[in-house]
């Protein structure tokens, strides 16, 4: 499977139904929604940016990287909040 992305969700590790939104790419068909599609790959591109998952600030500090994908999607989170800016620039200045 070398090349090939596949995204089965956060929680999909511990067996949650959750992991049946996921986007899976590596068959070559679109999965979800493009919304979700989208969400889900900002939030990888924020791991490959350095981050990891937020298991914090439900409700108080909106995160694109929360652990629980529920919680993104649920908050409508489609690209960095300003939580994630200030992590960014924490980070890399």
């Amino acid at each position: 499977m070398a090349g090939r992305l596949r995204q089965v969700g956060p929680t999909a590790r511990h067996g949650s139904p959750a992991a049946q939104q996921g986007a899976y790419l590596d068959d070559g068909k679109r999965k979800g929604t493009d919304e979700h599609r989208r969400r889900v790959a900002a939030h990888e591109l924020g791991h490959a940016l350095g981050f990891c998952h937020k298991s914090y600030g439900y409700g108080m500090h909106p995160s694109l990287l929360w652990a629980d994908y529920g919680h993104i999607s649920g908050k409508k989170i489609n690209g960095p909040t300003e939580t994630d800016v200030k992590a960014y620039h924490a980070l890399w200045g």
